[in-house]
């Protein structure tokens, strides 16, 4: 089934930065680096993720 990325990231992202705190962002780092394709996916999430933070589109 097709995942809608632009819907996806927007739940991800609102999902990580209003209900987990720091430390389980970091756990949820590792448990995600160990899958080399959902690590992959999920740097290009962040990535993206930074630089509209950085451009002020951040929440």
């Amino acid at each position: 089934m097709p995942v809608r990325l632009e819907v996806s990231r927007e739940r991800l992202l609102a999902y990580l930065l209003e209900e987990l705190p720091a430390g389980e962002l970091s756990a949820l780092d590792e448990q995600v680096l160990k899958d080399e394709h959902f690590a992959a996916a999920f740097a290009a999430l962040r990535a993206d993720c930074l630089d509209d933070y950085a451009l002020g589109r951040g929440s």
